[in-house]
């Protein structure tokens, strides 16, 4: 009979954990990859005054999502109005105004991408009306920004690197 041999199997070890964590990491890059390119297309629908008459509501769309809205249909007491061929990107915006009868109405905006916002709005029968001017779009908070987007996925890398350091094993010294 001869001598069994001895197979050094410490390289297998080293192999599998490799896999495990090259797999580890691609299923945090991939749930984390969609939390930060995921964007949402907003819209803010504003009535600011009226136009020569009481009947000539004026209001602003703007964009504030992070992705652009087009073609915005209105839609006054859920019938379409018109539809606004126009392409906003974000923080952008546009005018428009719609000749109302008298008496209580729900305005609608929505956009190709699903972008929705809606207001309430009271036309009188009277003449004449004041002109306010439409006011400024509100800032994004910090959630919604790019900024804090890359900083979440910095924060990821770095755990990434911290997780594989802590869980690789030491190579032993022999010298």
């Amino acid at each position: 009979m001869g001598v069994p041999q001895l197979y050094d199997v410490s390289g297998i070890y080293t192999s599998i954990k490799a896999r495990k964590m090259k797999k580890l990491t691609a299923a945090l890059v991939l749930f984390l990859m969609p939390l930060v390119i995921a964007q949402e297309a907003e819209i803010d629908l504003n009535h600011f005054g009226y136009g020569k008459t009481p009947q000539e509501a004026k209001f602003t769309i703007h964009c504030t999502g992070e992705a652009p809205a087009s073609n915005i249909t209105l839609y006054v007491d859920g019938q379409k109005y018109k539809t606004i061929n126009a392409y906003l990107t974000p923080t952008k915006g546009i005018e428009a105004s719609i000749t109302l009868e008298p008496g209580h109405h729900l305005i609608e905006a929505r956009s190709l991408e699903g972008a929705y916002d809606s207001v309430e709005i009271e036309v009188s029968s009277g003449t004449g009306g004041e002109y306010i001017p439409p006011k400024q779009p509100e800032d994004l908070s910090f959630a919604r920004t790019n900024t804090f987007k890359a900083l979440i996925v910095v924060l990821a890398l770095i755990l990434v690197v911290v997780v594989w350091l802590l869980t690789r094993k030491q190579a032993l010294d022999l010298s």
